[in-house]
């Protein structure tokens, strides 16, 4: 009998033993679930602090790199000016931890796609006549489908249909929503996309914000050489009075290059004066003392360097801003190719020109140094070129030495508006 209890004894100690360590592993279980958990709360708020130092660093970033281009001489931009090439302050940038490095790029050193031509869409590296054609029929106001283009009726039959533009497009990312536009070919991919050589991806050399304000480089405004009058045309502009009598009677100028060496048409500068304000009249009858007789003025037209010279103080149209020209100074090959229709020889004498002259051309008639820049080629392309700018993209990339989170931001910058008007703003991690 006494056996018998010494057995149920043990069993139930053994029992006893066994809850004890059922409990030991389950209460073991539950602090491992616990610090997992507060590991990973741990880690999360870490991720989520340096996040949001990375994005502050970012912004430290590009307010540094839009102090650069307020203070940069305006007469001109270039490759070799502060705001493009400062490894000093713009490259690996430390911020305690986080790394920053600033890439800040010329708007005008693009091609407008809201003014490009097909034959310059076409002269871009791996462009097609479809893609090109349907390019342009997004933007343009209507329905009527181009040659190997595409309209209303196509992206609504699409799976998800939505319509086109038939306007500007507001960012250039919209593009990747035109037919045959891949991210392959938009960011220059090779991984997704068979790509040329030169192909660095139509991101970079495609824009939809390039503008250049309507002010000379000193921040004036521009005299609207359409509505001048002579006195202006004299003293403003330095035109002698044949110059300005010219000037006033073969007005109105659609372009710059409707002002080089244009002739007198007497018949219709009679006609046009009798229609100009009392002061241009006054310079269209300006006469001469000479040994006690009047002399009559003759009109003098004006030479290409004449134009030129005067190109950055005057306008032909009182709008705020200029849209579509391209910087010659910051503009690459793939994009000087383009603003010449494909004329590959021609965009490779005025970059070598450039480099001959220290990486700018500090003024516009500077241009007539490129070997092959003719009259008449000064004719096609005159309206198209700029040596300065006034839209700015500034891409800043921050990089955190303890996660390795990556955090970028993108800013579109108009340098002509108090302390930089931020015209877009994009953020976020680099996944």
């Amino acid at each position: 009998m006494r056996r018998r209890l010494n057995k149920k004894r043990t069993f139930r100690s053994a029992m006893a033993l066994v809850a004890a360590l059922w409990v030991s592993v389950l209460m073991m279980a539950l602090v491992s679930v616990a610090a997992q958990s507060s590991l990973l709360d741990s880690r999360i708020s870490q991720i989520e602090n340096e996040k949001q130092r990375s994005r502050w660093a970012c912004r430290a970033g590009i307010e540094t790199a839009i102090g650069l281009l307020l203070v940069d001489d305006r007469t001109y931009d270039s490759w070799v000016d502060l705001w493009s090439y400062n490894p000093q302050e713009l490259e690996n940038m430390d911020f305690g931890g986080v790394t920053v490095t600033v890439e800040v790029v010329d708007a005008a050193s693009k091609l407008n796609v809201n003014s490009a031509t097909l034959q310059q869409l076409l002269s871009l590296p791996d462009m097609t006549e479809d893609i090109a054609e349907g390019i342009l029929d997004w933007i343009d106001r209507d329905d009527t489908i181009r040659t190997g283009g595409a309209e209303r009726g196509y992206y609504q039959n699409l799976d998800y249909p939505y319509l086109p533009r038939n306007g500007s497009t507001q960012t250039i990312r919209e593009l990747l929503r035109v037919r045959g536009i891949t991210e392959g070919l938009f960011s220059g991919i090779s991984e997704l996309e068979t790509l040329s050589v030169e192909n660095e991806g139509w991101l970079n050399y495609l824009t939809c914000v390039s503008q250049e304000s309507n002010l000379d480089s000193e921040g004036n405004e521009r005299i609207n050489i359409n509505r001048a009058n002579t006195q202006s045309l004299t003293q403003d502009l330095g035109l002698s009075e044949g110059q300005a009598l010219w000037v006033t009677q073969n007005r109105s100028f659609r372009r710059l290059t409707d002002m080089i060496g244009q002739a007198t048409d007497t018949s219709q500068g009679a006609a046009q004066t009798s229609q100009q304000t009392p002061q241009a009249a006054q310079g269209g009858q300006a006469q001469q003392q000479s040994g006690g007789q009047q002399q009559q003025v003759e009109p003098v037209p004006l030479d290409a360097a004449t134009v030129l010279g005067m190109a950055d103080k005057i306008t032909l149209t009182n709008r705020r801003s200029v849209a579509g020209k391209i910087n010659i100074n910051t503009a690459g090959l793939v994009v000087l190719t383009a603003l010449f229709d494909g004329n590959r020889e021609l965009a490779e004498k005025v970059y070598s020109t450039r480099e001959g002259l220290g990486g700018a051309f500090i003024d516009l008639s500077d241009i007539l140094m490129v070997d092959g820049m003719t009259q008449d080629v000064m004719r096609t392309y005159l309206d198209r070129i700029a040596i300065r700018s006034s839209i700015f993209e500034i891409r800043a990339t921050a990089v955190s030495t303890v996660t390795g989170l990556t955090y970028r931001v993108e800013a579109i910058v108009n340098r002509e508006a108090s302390q930089g008007q931020v015209l877009y703003w994009r953020e976020g991690i680099d996944r």
